[in-house]
């Protein structure tokens, strides 16, 4: 038996068990070495099946060929060295060899014994990957796509479904649903950075068609309520792809970078679910209210995920405008204490500064930890608003001509100024008598 191969049914043996239920196709890149091509044998095109599909289903995947241009090629640059929802180690990703790589299934040679990924129309459905771009600003690149032409009238050069980089580094999921119609689901533009992990998500709950990348919903879409909005598939069953999609019946849109860790499900998955779940710190609530000379007001702060080491969450005036005073610095979380909040009081400054009624800064926070999930991460930024207690802010009394905030002699002397100064209405003049 080639060994490669050999390698592969070890790994489905082992790692078969880490599949969640609703998992069809689970692809780790785990097979190795580091820095030697995904094994081919045969010729350019045939199906070879030289990454292990740890699902159990047997959707393996096979690279075109083994030459340079069109191979992928096992790297130890991995964005978490741990599968936290499993607890497996991770050691490897996979890279493109040349400018046109790009791997796919091939149930008529593989003939899975479990779920055939290119037989199904799934209603909900999930697809996650770990990527880490090279380009992302200069073209189409698609890190998983099916296969296909024909699935939506009139649009004929379509294929049945894009998760991908788009020219102007937004992500998008784009697919045609069994009834025809085109679904096209982008995030905003410049999201991506090139050099970067991202673990990113698209999850259809049938209804509606959400965008994740770090755990955070970035986009999301209604879909139609009548009829079918599962994935449609092209008459004859065409591949699932990773690495590259299919536009007009060719091979296209090549994704240039690093993948990792590609999961598809026929379920819509909740982000604790996914495989590299969501990992946030957490401030309750996200706005607040303080007054000048007033009393302090609390913010809950907690995370999200079990840490497997302890976590120092550093807090600070993220605008440093000087406007608040915090009772702590800093909280520490461990791993038994994760999930219950720690206090950190807002207290504002009372100034005597002219300043707007209502004026505002930011609450930051950043991690210090062991756990490389946390090492590093910030916190969404809770919204202060300080209410003034001077009265400049709210307005002034008309008598107040120096606007002071005092009505005396000053306002008084200023009056007979004005008297003396203009005794007869002209412009510039305000008539006193």
């Amino acid at each position: 038996m080639d060994q490669a191969y050999l390698r592969i049914l070890v790994v489905v043996l082992v790692c078969g068990a880490s599949a969640s239920a609703g998992t069809v196709a689970y692809w780790r890149f785990e097979a190795g070495p580091a820095n030697t091509n995904v094994p081919h044998v045969g010729a350019a095109g045939d199906f070879y099946a030289g990454v292990a599909d740890v699902s159990g289903n047997g959707n393996h995947l096979s690279v075109w060929d083994s030459t340079q241009n069109r191979a992928a090629v096992y790297r130890t640059n991995v964005p978490v060295s741990v599968i936290r929802s499993t607890g497996e180690a991770n050691t490897l990703s996979i890279q493109n060899g040349g400018a046109n790589p790009g791997l796919f299934t091939g149930s008529a040679v593989s003939n899975p014994p479990g779920i055939d990924l290119q037989s199904i129309t799934p209603g909900q459905w999930t697809i996650e990957a770990a990527i880490r771009p090279d380009i992302v600003n200069n073209a189409h690149r698609t890190f998983v796509g099916r296969d296909g032409s024909g699935v939506v009238p009139g649009a004929w050069a379509l294929g049945p479904l894009y998760f991908v980089i788009t020219p102007n580094a937004a992500l998008a999921i784009r697919y045609a649903d069994v009834d025809g119609r085109w679904h096209d689901l982008t995030s905003s533009n410049g999201l991506l950075t090139a050099g970067t992990w991202y673990r990113v998500a698209a999850v259809s709950t049938g209804s509606q068609l959400r965008l994740y990348v770090d755990g955070a919903n970035v986009a999301s879409l209604n879909l139609p309520t009548s009829g079918s909005t599962a994935i449609a598939k092209a008459s004859n069953d065409h591949p699932w792809t990773v690495g590259r999609g299919m536009y007009n019946g060719n091979q296209t849109d090549w994704f240039i970078g690093y993948i990792d860790e590609v999961r598809i499900s026929d379920a819509a998955l909740a982000p604790q679910d996914f495989l590299l779940p969501t990992v946030r710190v957490l401030a309750n609530p996200s706005t607040v209210q303080v007054s000048e000379g007033g009393p302090s007001t609390p913010v809950g702060i907690s995370l999200s995920f079990p840490p497997t080491a302890p976590v120092r969450v550093d807090l600070f005036d993220l605008a440093a405008t000087d406007q608040v005073y915090l009772s702590v610095d800093h909280v520490d979380f461990n791993e038994s204490d994760w999930s219950v909040a720690k206090f950190v009081h807002v207290l504002a400054v009372n100034d005597d500064r002219p300043e707007d009624a209502w004026h505002s800064t930011m609450l930051g926070a950043s991690c210090t930890s062991g756990d490389e999930l946390y090492e590093g991460l910030t916190a969404d930024a809770v919204t202060i608003s300080i209410a003034d207690n001077d009265c400049g802010g709210w307005g002034f009394l008309d008598a107040d001509l120096n606007r002071d905030c005092k009505v005396d002699l000053l306002d008084l002397a200023l009056l007979g100024q004005s008297w003396l100064e203009c005794t007869l209405p002209s412009p510039g003049c305000a008539n006193y008598r």
